[in-house]
């Protein structure tokens, strides 16, 4: 697996879904880890954008807003590499995983915990899909 890329402005998010992503194909894939030089296949992704939205509030004249619930939101593009045929086996370029939280009761890093597994299922779903 190659580094992870971060164009987001969130810090350490590429290490998290670094961290779920190894786990993932370990665990769902059966896939061991090896450098790029021992691989048979290779993957990268790239963190298109992080997002942290209100999506349920109540407007409060001319003070803000009570925010009730909001929504983490992390698009990348993944793509897995056959080595030896140098080939393209699955890749998306604009997966999205989402995660929300109760402002006060839940935390916007649980929300991306949920967001990063999310992403992680659609990236196991894909690769299944092609084995």
């Amino acid at each position: 697996m190659a580094p992870i890329e971060n164009e987001s402005t969130q810090f350490g998010i590429a290490e998290s879904l670094m961290e779920e992503l190894l786990g993932a194909s370990r665990q769902r894939l059966g896939l061991r880890l090896a450098s790029e030089d021992e691989a048979d296949a290779v993957i990268t992704a790239q963190i298109r954008r992080y997002s942290d939205e209100a999506v349920n509030f109540n407007a409060v004249g001319g003070v803000g807003a009570d925010v009730f619930q909001r929504r983490v939101t992390v698009s990348v593009s993944v793509e897995i590499l056959d080595v030896a045929e140098n080939l393209i086996i699955w890749g998306n370029q604009s997966l999205t995983g989402t995660g929300e939280y109760e402002p006060g009761n839940e935390t916007e890093e649980q929300a991306l915990i949920v967001a990063l597994e999310n992403l992680v299922q659609q990236i196991v779903d894909g690769a299944q899909s092609q084995w």
